[in-house]
Order: structure tokens, then C-alpha cells, then sequence
């Protein structure tokens, strides 16, 4: 039963204490309005009273409208008070170059943050379900992740806490059904632009071809992850404290010679815990981040690394320096995509989708007429699926026009792209080398020839709101 569950869970992971306000985030969907008829129905068993929050996003018009309505007659029918938000996503997302789901996330997130400081709620609860956990998972498994990254969803995070967390949304469905639920319909949970809903709806089902069982592997293996996860953090922090020469809200400063004392493994870890000390979390840190710095301890010159949230790290041979600042970036690329051809990759911290599609060069198109967003190059010289990701410490390629190589580091400079937007270029690989500076240079070893027998078009189009 879905209700033992959802005690369990609450329990297991100690996410409400008596007393608790409880902010409820409420779209309108399955998970949402179950978990919504659960707190309803075991408020005075937990000793809680409940307070609905929604978003409407402003999107998807009628619909969205419609979503707002139902769930206010819910939070209406349980005696709830509710705060309702109206905020345009899209435009925020093409003021901010953010994807539309990255800039649903932040916005969201605040709201619900603001709203329980307003109200004095102690919690917030969201109906991630099982499924989303490995979902997750399987999107950070495909975009790089160390162990902290493949721990999925955590059932309890700050303020926030998940108590659908161990339940299938199939079970979610039919408790709805039982207690006569109707669940809002969001269409674009079916569109495959998302990267989450091609996992939901593609990948999954193929690698349930391989084990029927696949869900239930993926989700215990989140759990011994997260379990081993919680014992690398303990010793973290104390190795954390141990290498830490410095440590405000503006600089966390770490002893080199100490850190390369410390494991493998922890390291990683150590350096994520002083991340955390001076930006208060860890939202857009990624596994790459951590790599780059770690290739940078212990080098003799001085180098500088920027991540997200206003942080500048500088690495020389005696100190770590973690450095909050005006030089900030927004959030890149993170992780490595497989380009298909024919095919696309989207990417949403970008804003952008690369395209690659093969042109038959009899037809009357001139492979000349390139542009800063769409070149020709020759199709014999690379490989059957192409990468694209953000640039890393150390790339180089041999701009199209000029003599020899050049760093990127180097030719973003030239170019005058700003520090806040070298992340959020996107960079096309073929089996390791470079083949295009998306929207800047072609590398000329795969440039068009008159002896050129294939050629194949790279597009960079920006995503439509």
C-alpha cells in the first residue's frame, strides 16, 4: 500500500517533526495531488498542519490556467490555504540564456523558498517519486557524474523532503484512481526535446528489453550509493577541517601540501565541501568541475578556474584558493553528448540544439556560405557519432584561416568572449579532436575541398521558447 510507503519513508528518513508546517509544492499531476491526499489524510496522525503553494508558469496557456484552477479547488476541498504565483518563464529564460527547464527549476525553487519564510513553514514537500530518482540518475550517468552526482534525488535535502521518494508512479496512479483522483495533464511531459523525457519514454523501456527488473536495480543501486555516499562525506569533513587553512563567506583557502596528502577518493569530496563552505551549495557543480581543478593541484605556475555562482578558484603550488567575486559565469555545458549523424544534442544550459545532417553535395547548395551557426565540413574525416561539450582545461585546435594551433583559452580572448559565456559555447569533437567552435571557427583539418567526396552541415539553432 502506497500509504505504508509513505509513512515508512517519512519515518526512515525523519522528514516531519510534530508541530510542522508543511509547505506542499502542487502542480496539479499525479505525484503532486497524491501526496497532497496523503498529508490530508495523516496531518493529525504527524501532528501537521499544511499550507499549498503553486506556480503557474505561464507556458501552456488554457491549460496552465486550467491547472491553476484544479488545484485551488483541492487545496479548497481539504480546507488548505493556498498562495498561488504567476511568473513568465519563458521570458526570464530568454532575458537569462537559460533552457526553459533550468529556468522553471530556479524559478520554482525560489518560489517555494520565499514562500516558507514567509509563512514560517519548517518543510517543504514535493512529490519526486521513485521513477524521477532514476530518471536522475541516468541523466547524470549520461552527463558525467562522480559518486555525489549518482546518488539521485535526495529524499531529504535542507528544508526540502520527498516522501514519495521509494514510491513508483505506477502505484501513485492507482492510488489517484482509488481515491478518485484526476491527475492535470502537462502534453510536454511527451515531448522528446527534453532530455528527461527521452529517458522516460526511450531509453528506459530499451533497458527494460535487457532485465525486466532494470528500475528496481537502478533504485537500490541509488540507495548502496547513497549510503556509501553519506560514510565518504563523514570522512570528507573531517579531512575538510584538516587541510583547511582559511574558511569565510568570501575565501576558503586550502593547504596544497595537505590536500595531495589525502586519498583518491576524498579529495574530490574535500574540494566539494569547500565549495559548499562559500557559495551555500552545490547547484551546477559538476563532476567535470571537480576533475579540472584536480588536474590543476600541484602545478608550479598559477592557474584560474570560474564556476558557477561568483566562484573563482585559484590553484598555485602551496594553496587551493576558493574565491567569491564579481568574474562570475552562468551555469555551462556540463558533461559530454553523443551527436548522431544524422541527428541533434540540445542543450538547455546553452539554449541552444546542435544539428548535424549530411548534404549531397550535387544538389545546388553552396558549401561556401558559411556562417557563424552553420558550416560545411568533410564528412570522411570524422567519425560515426560526434561529441559536443564545453570547453576544458587545455583544449586546443587549429582555427580555420590561421597558421598552427591555439588554445581555446587563447582564441576566446581573441575573440572577446566573455568570461561569463566561454562555458556556454558549445565545442563539436571527433573522436577527441576538435572540429568546430560552435557560432566562432571550424578546426581546418576538417574544412571543404575540392577534392571533398561527403559533406556534412553542423547547425547551432537556438530553442524556441
Amino acid at each position: 500500500m502506497i500509504d505504508e510507503k509513505f509513512l515508512e519513508t517519512v519515518r526512515e528518513y525523519e522528514m516531519l517533526n510534530p508541530q510542522d508546517k508543511v509547505l506542499v509544492g502542487v502542480s496539479g499531476g499525479a505525484d503532486s495531488i497524491a501526496l497532497l491526499q496523503l498529508l490530508a489524510d495523516y496531518r493529525r496522525q504527524l501532528n501537521i498542519s499544511v499550507h499549498v503553494a503553486h506556480l503557474n508558469h505561464l507556458m501552456r496557456g488554457a491549460d496552465a490556467d486550467g491547472d491553476e484552477k484544479y488545484v485551488q479547488q483541492l487545496a479548497k476541498s481539504f480546507s488548505f490555504p493556498i498562495t498561488i504565483e504567476r511568473f513568465a518563464v519563458r521570458e526570464y529564460a530568454e532575458k537569462n540564456k537559460m533552457g526553459i527547464e533550468e529556468a522553471a527549476r530556479k524559478i520554482r525553487y525560489e518560489f517555494y523558498e520565499k514562500l516558507a519564510r514567509d509563512t514560517g513553514a519548517q518543510k517543504i514537500a514535493l512529490g519526486h517519486n521513485a521513477d524521477d530518482n532514476i530518471e536522475t540518475f541516468i541523466m547524470r550517468l549520461l552527463r558525467g557524474a562522480g559518486t555525489s552526482g549518482l546518488v539521485g534525488i535526495p529524499p531529504v535535502r535542507n528544508k526540502f523532503v520527498r516522501p514519495l521518494i521509494l514510491t513508483w508512479r505506477r502505484d501513485i496512479e492507482k492510488y489517484c484512481a482509488s481515491k478518485k483522483l484526476v491527475p492535470r495533464i502537462d502534453h510536454t511531459n511527451y515531448e522528446s526535446i527534453y532530455l528527461r523525457n527521452r529517458v522516460r519514454l526511450k531509453l528506459i523501456p530499451q533497458l527494460k528489453v535487457f532485465n525486466n527488473n532494470i528500475k528496481d536495480l537502478l533504485l537500490n543501486t541509488i540507495l548502496l550509493l547513497t549510503n556509501d555516499n553519506l560514510y565518504l562525506l563523514s570522512k570528507a569533513e573531517k579531512a575538510f577541517r584538516a587541510v583547511c587553512k582559511k574558511s569565510n563567506s568570501d575565501e576558503v583557502v586550502l593547504k596544497v601540501k595537505k590536500f595531495m596528502e589525502l586519498e583518491a577518493p576524498i579529495k574530490g569530496h574535500v574540494l566539494r565541501q569547500a565549495i559548499l563552505a562559500i557559495k551555500g551549495d552545490l547547484k551546477e557543480i559538476a563532476y567535470i568541475h571537480i576533475q579540472d581543478i584536480l588536474k590543476l593541484v600541484g602545478e608550479t605556475e598559477k592557474k584560474e578556474i570560474h564556476l558557477p555562482g561568483l566562484i573563482r578558484v585559484e590553484i598555485d603550488r602551496d594553496s587551493i584558493s576558493f574565491i567569491r567575486g564579481e568574474q562570475a559565469k552562468v551555469p555551462g555545458i556540463l558533461g559530454e553528448y553523443g551527436l548522431h549523424i544524422p541527428g541533434q544534442v540540445v542543450l538547455e544550459s546553452a539554449g541552444v540544439r546542435i544539428v548535424a545532417k549530411p548534404i549531397n553535395i550535387i544538389n545546388n547548395i553552396d558549401i561556401n556560405a558559411s556562417t557563424d551557426k552553420k558550416v560545411y565540413i568533410n564528412y570522411d574525416r570524422v567519425g560515426r557519432v560526434l561529441q559536443v561539450r564545453g570547453r576544458r582545461t587545455g583544449d586546443k585546435f587549429h582555427p580555420l584561416g590561421i597558421t598552427g594551433t591555439k588554445k581555446i583559452q587563447d582564441f576566446f580572448v581573441d575573440e572577446k568572449i566573455s568570461r561569463a559565456d566561454r562555458d556556454k559555447v558549445p565545442i563539436v569533437l571527433s573522436e577527441g579532436k576538435i572540429v568546430w567552435v560552435a557560432g566562432f571557427r571550424l578546426d581546418d583539418e576538417f574544412k571543404v575541398t575540392p577534392k571533398t567526396r561527403r559533406v556534412l552541415e553542423l547547425r547551432m539553432e537556438e530553442l524556441k521558447a
